[in-house]
């Protein structure tokens, strides 16, 4: 590695950490001040922080995400979260996730802040259709999609469709096949639970195919 881009990055480890140490003083004595001096701040969009980053993008992604954690549990720990504070979140989270889309905290986290306190279903849907698709091989972030479409939003065909995907991703979770089957049903989509289960059917085998086959069976009688 030349000594140049050695000392850039000791440089910018350098000053992350000042940041960091600076923001985590700041919270420890004046949290809300702090927090919201850093959301009347705004955040970059994500292709403008890559341009800034470099080849230290996944550095700045863990920076951002771990910015957001400690400013929420800043504001949290004293009141309610304002509708722009939400939004600060969401945009740092995004950012950070936008820098290194393999990373999973991001979308852990607005799962379990955007939609619940914030009202941002659609957001926190449209953040974790990213990981989904970047993140190929996991099953969470489909379940967490299909979750948030039945439970927010009363989609029961879009939720479906993604439990489907979550279960085709894990031979772990029989649940995920029944819970999708019985909510492409309930939206009057059973040619949909049909397909869906025998190609399920095709990959597994022992009592869980048996079960499966029975789930089938059943479907195509109502079909």
């Amino acid at each position: 590695v030349p000594v140049r881009n050695r000392l850039a990055a000791l440089v910018l480890v350098l000053l992350l950490g000042v940041a960091q140490a600076t923001i985590l003083y700041h919270a420890a004595g004046a949290r809300q001040s702090l927090a919201e001096e850093e959301i009347l701040v705004g955040v970059l969009p994500s292709p403008a922080l890559k341009v800034l980053s470099g080849e230290f993008d996944g550095v700045f992604a863990d920076f951002l995400f771990l910015r957001a954690i400690v400013l929420y549990g800043g504001i949290s720990g004293d009141r309610a979260l304002e509708p722009h504070e939400w939004q600060w979140l969401y945009q740092t989270l995004k950012a950070s996730a936008g820098l290194d889309p393999y990373f999973l905290d991001p979308y852990y986290f607005a799962n379990a802040t955007l939609p619940w306190g914030g009202g941002l279903v659609l957001e926190t849907n449209q953040l974790l259709q990213q990981g989904s698709d970047y993140r190929s091989w996991d099953w969470a972030l489909p379940f967490y999609l299909g979750f948030n479409s039945f439970y927010f939003l009363h989609e029961d065909e879009a939720a479906s469709r993604h439990l489907m995907e979550a279960a085709r991703r894990t031979d772990k979770n029989a649940f995920l096949v029944t819970l999708a089957a019985r909510l492409a049903y309930k939206a009057d989509r059973t040619g949909n639970a049909i397909a869906f289960l025998e190609q399920i059917i095709k990959t597994r085998s022992g009592p869980s195919r048996e079960g499966f086959q029975l789930r089938l069976d059943a479907l195509k009688g109502i079909y």
